[in-house]
């Protein structure tokens, strides 16, 4: 009795044994001479043995990471794999159908709207990324790359067909040529199209690129530039749908200075957006003027956005700034100008406008100039007095046309000295005082000319008086043969002194600076009255 429950016992393991090791069976097609490959989905730790051959491998079978290379597919590999996880009871199964035809029977079936644009999918990741050599599809075992044919592949080798028909049915093979172990090998996926001719409402609908569409941006080499793509997928996000970049018709990943993030899908208002963003961490020329498409392809079609970039152009900006900088220098240059001539630019607009007859006198002035000198007691060796009583009269008289009343000339003897002085300034436009390079003080007391003296210190201190506080008189000093020490002249000198400067004579010199900044403090002469020039 106790055996037969012990042989009752191990029967049912046994069976439950081969029901769980049954479980998920994966049917995998491939064609002899092809490359061909299995992928164990569990965890690290991967054990591979072909069931029925004493849980070995048979010759021309690898275990790469988790992934079982048949190098190249043979028909005595046909037959039961499986893989477990050591040290735990999870496995997966796969059963290898090997045919000797070019094109293995179809992997899978797939359906496609009449009229709607679809895709198919090489899925041969695994191969593909050993840096697939070359990309084929074939239909019914027949090249598609014909004249006319829209054929193209990305990095899961998806291929599209544009307006499907009735003749697009049938079964399509995707063929990746690699080098592996340092031969060619090519494998083969096949899948079966079918045309439906249902509403094309029920199928996935066809992506667009919103943005970028055809853009042209213009970036500075050596910088770094962000181009992101924003497509709609639809009203669903779909498990199916890629997006990536290519640059001049190759993938992004062949250039170590593009990376591309993850695409990230949001809803806004029942439409899905993908958004897939690449970086161009270092702009070199190979970038320029070469484009970049953004593709987003699902099974209802494909969409291409494309950006060209171009050299930034900065020379109308430097001119931009060329001219800013110029423009501050030139009216610097021309108010430094303007104020270095102001002078003999105010003397030819004088000159222009008594030509004109534009200068009429309008205050009521007699004389043009008051002038004032302090005498000595030898007229003969004073600076001052010939100054004032030869040099210029001759100039200001004479050639110019002005009306001086000079102190010492004009006076009359007899006459009430400070009656006359008030009067004839009221009467003049201007105070021209001349002092010598060693004045007599006007506080000295043992003085020859008492009476000269006083009379030319009254003549400055009402002068000054009136020109300090009413404004009425313009003074205008004049230094000759060397500088006055003005510390021995009045308060009131010294003032005027540091507003307004004075104008240095010297004897033996042109002195034609002296005689224009002269005529410049000198009252415009009247159209109407008889001058001469320089």
């Amino acid at each position: 009795m106790a055996s037969a429950l012990r042989i009752y016992w191990l029967l049912a393991v046994s069976f439950v044994s081969a029901h769980a090791h049954t479980v998920n069976t994966r049917l995998q097609r491939g064609a002899a001479g092809r490359l061909f490959v299995l992928k164990c989905s569990l965890s690290v730790n991967i054990s591979w043995w072909r069931e029925g051959r004493n849980f070995s491998l048979p010759s021309g079978v690898e275990v790469r990471d988790r992934l079982l290379w048949f190098v190249p597919l043979q028909l005595s590999h046909q037959g039961s794999y499986t893989c477990e996880s050591r040290g735990t009871t999870k496995r997966m199964h796969f059963n290898v159908s090997v045919t000797d035809d070019e094109c293995p029977a179809p992997a899978e079936t797939r359906s496609a709207c009449l009229n709607v644009s679809t895709s198919l999918s090489c899925k041969q990741r695994e191969v593909l990324n050993l840096n697939a050599t070359k990309v084929q599809w074939l239909k019914d075992c027949r090249s598609l790359e014909q004249p006319g044919n829209s054929v193209w592949v990305n990095e899961d080798g998806y291929l599209r067909l544009p307006a499907v028909t009735e003749r697009d049915a049938g079964k399509y093979t995707c063929l990746v040529t690699v080098s592996f172990n340092g031969r060619t090998y090519t494998s083969a996926r096949s899948i079966q199209l079918l045309v439906d001719h249902s509403s094309a409402d029920s199928f996935i609908a066809q992506p667009l690129v919103v943005s970028p569409e055809h853009e042209e941006k213009h970036v500075d080499l050596g910088a770094r530039e962000e181009l992101t793509c924003v497509a709609y997928i639809g009203v669903s996000e779909n498990a199916d749908t890629i997006m990536y970049w290519t640059v001049n018709g190759s993938f992004v990943e062949l250039d170590k200075l593009l990376h591309m993030s993850v695409p990230v899908f949001n809803s806004n208002r029942g439409r899905v957006l993908g958004t897939l963003t690449l970086t161009v961490s270092k702009v070199l020329r190979r970038h320029l003027d070469v484009p970049f498409h953004c593709i987003v392809t699902n099974t209802a079609g494909q969409s291409e956005g494309k950006v060209l970039l171009h050299e930034a152009d900065h020379s109308s900006f430097y001119k931009w700034m060329s001219l800013c900088l110029a423009i501050p220098l030139a009216v610097s240059a021309l108010a430094a100008c303007l104020f270095f001539n102001r002078i003999d630019l105010a003397l030819a607009y004088r000159k222009l406008m008594r030509h004109l007859g534009k200068l009429e006198a309008s205050d009521g002035g007699v004389y043009d100039a008051y002038v004032s000198f302090l005498n000595s007691n030898d007229l003969s060796s004073s600076k001052p007095e010939t100054f004032a009583l030869q040099v210029l009269p001759e100039k200001l008289e004479n050639q110019h046309g002005y009306s001086l009343y000079i102190s010492g000339r004009d006076d009359c003897p007899g006459e009430a000295k400070h009656e006359v002085i008030a009067d004839t300034m009221r009467k003049s436009r201007r105070l021209l005082i001349i002092l010598s390079a060693q004045p007599l003080s006007m506080n000295d007391k043992n003085q020859d000319c008492p009476l000269l003296h006083k009379q030319t210190q009254y003549e400055q201190a009402l002068g000054l008086h009136d020109a300090l506080t009413h404004n009425s008189l313009k003074v205008i000093l004049v230094e000759v043969d060397g500088p006055v020490d003005y510390s021995r002249l009045p308060e009131s000198l010294q003032y005027v002194k540091r507003k307004q400067g004075a104008i240095k004579w010297k004897t033996k010199t042109s002195n034609r600076q002296f005689w224009n900044k002269l005529l410049y403090h000198m009252p415009p002469i009247p159209a109407s009255r008889r001058h001469a020039t320089i």
